[in-house]
């Protein structure tokens, strides 16, 4: 009987484990999505001044380098255009 429910014990661990990581990672992308929603938003409000300005393709580029050194390759130029 001890081997039954230590085999059921050990299921619902699983379960709870497997539950938490799919919510973790729900809310990992819906947080990522929201990121680069607000950098879009940035970029188009205050850089782009709602058009596509060639200034402002000169100050994204830099920017954009100076974001990928910091959080990584999803935040090079290609990434960050509107």
């Amino acid at each position: 009987m001890s081997k039954d429910i230590e085999i059921m014990l050990f299921q619902d661990l699983v379960q709870i484990i497997k539950q938490g990581k799919n919510q973790l990672a729900k809310q990992v992308n819906s947080t990522i999505a929201l990121v680069y929603w607000h950098i879009g938003k940035r970029i188009n409000e205050h850089v782009l001044d709602n058009k596509r300005a060639e200034y402002g393709k000169k100050i994204l580029s830099p920017v954009a380098t100076k974001l990928a050194t910091m959080f990584g390759r999803s935040f090079e130029e290609r990434n960050l255009r509107i």
